[in-house]
């Protein structure tokens, strides 16, 4: 696990846990526009939620998109200070995986993008997501397989 940010001594922590998409089209990341910026699809665990859960139910949510093939890639946990939390340890756990069907509208109000990837360190909001899409975009070259299988079912949501 890569740790951003370091632990106050004096500070008591609110940890969240929470998982996030990794998706390439191409040389393209799949990120979802907030009011805060872009981020990578996902979000906090509910209850007794998988990991893999929760990401299909916050893609659902964020996106409308099923996700398919997920494959954890990486960890990472954050110490900083949230306006409404105070001192906040976000645990966040990374999956590659490939966006399948639109099957509903988005409930929350995100918008799917795709941001290039050599864009990602200027634009997206969190350095650790940051982080994780270049570690696995970095492992997916390295490995000489496409980003997106051919016939999936992906299109291009900035369209």
């Amino acid at each position: 696990m890569k740790t951003f940010g370091q632990k106050a001594a004096d500070e008591v922590y609110t940890d969240r846990e929470g998982v996030y998409l990794v998706c390439f089209q191409q040389d393209k990341l799949a990120v979802v526009r907030t009011k805060r910026g872009l981020f990578l699809p996902g979000g906090g665990i509910e209850g007794n939620e998988s990991r893999e859960e929760c990401l299909c139910r916050e893609l659902l949510e964020e996106t409308g998109y099923a996700v398919l093939q997920l494959s954890y890639a990486c960890s990472a946990d954050i110490y900083t200070r949230h306006e409404r939390i105070g001192a906040f340890h976000p645990i966040q756990h990374y999956y590659t995986g490939v966006l399948g069907e639109q099957i509903c509208k988005p409930i929350e109000q995100h918008k799917l993008e795709w941001l290039p990837v050599s864009h990602a360190p200027e634009r997206m909001y969190v350095p650790a997501q940051v982080w994780a899409a270049q570690t696995c975009y970095r492992a997916l070259l390295k490995s000489g397989t496409q980003a997106v299988p051919a016939g999936s079912a992906i299109k291009d949501a900035n369209d």
